[in-house]
């Protein structure tokens, strides 16, 4: 498939879903009722106020996690590197277990304000405690990836020990904000995630020269004039940043930022101009996808969206895996 016939389905398949999306659910809502103004009031609530909401939430998170996985992906010439792996997961997840601990709440209806201080707070720590260790070997993509690698550990353990004082309550309140969810109420957290989106978006995408060229080598970004220590520490900085907000707000939701890198450049080649609008499309319209798979397929109740994005992802990943036969860099 050429790129522009690429970007045609890929637009028309975001579309699709973003528009269908509201109207399925354990309540029926038809496209005549809504505009025929039949609804009820709470029908009304719901589809204006729950599934629009939530439909946003999932597309721009997923744009997030994806552009996100992209940026470190490149950065560091890792087919495997995304902002989890580097930590930023384990220490939004330890700040939401150590809110539900000591912070008096265990129902997840109370974490909304508390709960995503105390997780953005412990990425913030997984971000600098990483920056301390890289910056002992210059920001290197291997000391990089290292202390990423250790800082996940130390924050997945942390989280293991608070799961192992705490009471069954406390214990299943950690489990499920864990598995990650894009249930919202109103457009508090939307107005949030688009402010953020926009401004992160704008931001990465002056980088694309530079992530072109670090690309191919750190030398020849170097000769060319990119300041790779400071591009490489800005972007690692900003983008772990960004996708904690998005893990606070939602959870540690895996799979977006790995696979959808990966599958664009198939299709968009490897200048970053056109994978990230592209991550951003595909990004979004899979979480959205796998959100409605989350709250339909046993409805009325719900898939927590982390199991639906593994279940997803997993099987892609390995088929990624088996074409290049053992090696994730015929990929790129």
């Amino acid at each position: 498939m050429s790129r522009k016939g690429f970007f045609t389905v890929l637009v028309i398949i975001t579309l699709a879903l973003l528009v269908i999306s509201p109207f399925i659910g354990a309540v029926d809502i038809g496209v005549a009722e809504l505009f025929s103004g039949q609804l009820s009031d709470t029908n009304r609530f719901i589809f204006w106020q729950l599934r629009v909401p939530r439909v946003l939430s999932a597309f721009i998170s997923g744009a997030i996690l994806a552009v996100g996985g992209m940026v470190f992906q490149s950065l560091f010439k890792n087919e495997l590197a995304t902002p989890f792996t580097l930590g930023v997961s384990a220490g939004a997840s330890f700040g939401a277990a150590a809110f539900i601990i000591f912070g008096g709440s265990t129902a997840l209806a109370d974490l909304n304000y508390g709960g995503i201080l105390a997780a953005m707070l412990g990425a913030l720590l997984s971000v600098v405690l990483v920056y301390i260790l890289a910056a002992a070997r210059r920001l290197t993509p291997v000391g990089m990836l290292l202390g990423g690698v250790m800082v996940n550990f130390l924050f997945s353990s942390l989280v293991m020990f608070l799961q192992y004082i705490s009471d069954f309550s406390e214990s299943f309140s950690m489990l499920r904000w864990m598995m990650g969810s894009v249930s919202v109420s109103g457009y508090g957290e939307v107005v949030v995630l688009v402010l953020l989106a926009a401004f992160g978006l704008v931001v990465i995408f002056r980088y694309s020269r530079e992530l072109d060229l670090m690309f191919l080598g750190d030398e020849v970004a170097g000769s060319r004039g990119v300041e790779t220590l400071a591009v490489r520490r800005n972007l690692f900085v900003f983008t772990s940043l960004m996708v904690a907000v998005v893990v606070a707000l939602s959870g540690p939701i895996g799979f977006v930022g790995l696979i959808v890198p990966h599958i664009v450049r198939h299709f968009t080649g490897l200048r970053h101009m056109l994978i990230m609008p592209a991550a951003v499309l595909a990004g979004g319209a899979l979480l959205v996808l796998a959100d409605t798979a989350a709250r339909t397929l046993i409805a009325p109740a719900e898939i927590p969206v982390g199991v639906i994005t593994a279940l997803l992802g997993a099987p892609v990943f390995l088929f990624i895996l088996w074409r290049g036969r053992g090696s994730l860099s015929s990929t790129w």
